[in-house]
């Protein structure tokens, strides 16, 4: 009884002591970024786009009544409006407390307040992925590989960047640890509920999670038909075109939507000089044969002289390398290939598809630490 008593005592003071560190990690990454290596919020492309057109995307408003946005909300569901909508209500937010002199103290740019609503997801997904550690673990929670390569996942510098700009990727991730935290019919709901309309195209992600050994038989079915009914509808949104539904129209429509995807403009970056193969006609099936190995090896440094993408790969090599030498397992399943083949077809320059992948990357981490526990209970 005292043994169980003491081991709670001592779990919750690792809990409490990682949930505090990482508090201050993320607002030392921001200054380290910001002030020390001189990184701008103005860095990505994206990032400038949300915070300067959130308005002419926005759908959901605290002038509206709350039936009013649920409405618009189900109606707008393919839209990939929710991510500048959240934006317009930080702003109402923003201007709300600002108007009032007696909250001076909570006074801020509007800026900081999207940045400190970022974090604070951000600080949520630790504590999700930490109660889920302890949760599952169990016996093995104090064992010191555990417990560094939990810590190693939670402190990833890449993930932080993420957190600290003006994306959409860390909500993304938000809401599939979710469902991996809680595997249930209604986690799965609430999920695809908020994943569909930040990122159309996020139901790849649930991919991941296609291990019929590890989630029940209600979850799997339920996930699985989910995951083809979407693509379904995804595949036929994408390559709809003015063509009659005859098999050779229906080719054709495959091949300009490829097409269309191989010269699409995703704001590639000067220093991303990896090959995109655009030139080619089958450009986009290119990448999806040859990106998943450069992101996997980590060998899309060789084609830049940037640092970042450097340390991008180092990211990348360190973390299979720690977690083949702790556990004697590889990070890499069939269901990340998938997921960084479709994302191949659909992005043509690296920066956009080492952040999409990123995602993916980020989830199969915690899939595979965690199976290691659920195959040895």
């Amino acid at each position: 009884m005292f043994l169980d008593e003491n081991k709670k005592i001592k779990k919750y003071i690792i809990f409490i002591f990682i949930t505090i560190l990482s508090t201050i990690y993320i607002y030392f990454f921001l200054y380290f970024e910001r002030r020390i290596i001189g990184i701008s919020p103005q860095y990505h492309p994206d990032s400038v786009y949300y915070f300067e057109n959130f308005s002419r995307y926005t759908n959901l408003s605290f002038k509206l009544g709350l039936f009013e946005n649920i409405k618009i909300f189900y109606t707008k569901f393919f839209s990939n409006a929710l991510y500048p909508s959240i934006i317009n209500l930080i702003f109402e937010f923003h201007e709300k407390i600002n108007s009032i002199k007696s909250l001076t103290f909570f006074h801020n740019t509007f800026y900081r307040y999207v940045i400190q609503f970022n974090i604070i997801i951000h600080l949520i997904l630790n504590i999700l992925i930490i109660n889920y550690y302890f949760k599952n673990f169990k016996k093995r929670a104090f064992d010191h590989k555990n417990l560094i390569f939990l810590s190693l996942v939670l402190f990833l510098p890449y993930r932080c960047h993420l957190t600290i700009n003006i994306l959409k990727d860390s909500l993304v991730l938000f809401t599939l640890i979710i469902f991996f935290t809680y595997q249930n019919i209604y986690s799965l709901i609430v999920s695809f509920l908020l994943a569909t309309p930040l990122r159309f195209g996020a139901i790849i992600y649930y991919i991941l999670f296609l291990d019929y050994k590890r989630f029940n038989k209600k979850i799997f079915v339920s996930l699985l038909s989910l995951i083809i009914i979407f693509l379904l509808i995804l595949f036929f949104r994408i390559i709809y075109n003015d063509y009659d539904y005859t098999h050779q129209d229906f080719v054709i429509s495959i091949k300009e939507f490829l097409k269309s995807r191989n010269v699409a403009d995703l704001g590639g970056r000067g220093f991303d000089q990896v090959p995109s193969f655009a030139e080619y006609k089958a450009g986009s099936l290119i990448r999806a044969g040859l990106w998943p190995i450069i992101f996997i090896s980590g060998s899309f440094s060789f084609f830049t002289k940037s640092y970042l993408f450097y340390y991008l790969a180092f990211e990348i090599l360190f973390v299979q390398i720690v977690f083949y030498y702790f556990f004697r397992k590889s990070l890499i399943t069939i269901n990340l290939l998938i997921i960084l083949i479709l994302i191949g077809i659909y992005t043509n320059t690296f920066t956009s598809y080492f952040r999409y992948s990123y995602v993916a990357f980020y989830v199969s981490i915690l899939l595979s630490f965690f199976k290691i526990e659920h195959k040895s209970s």
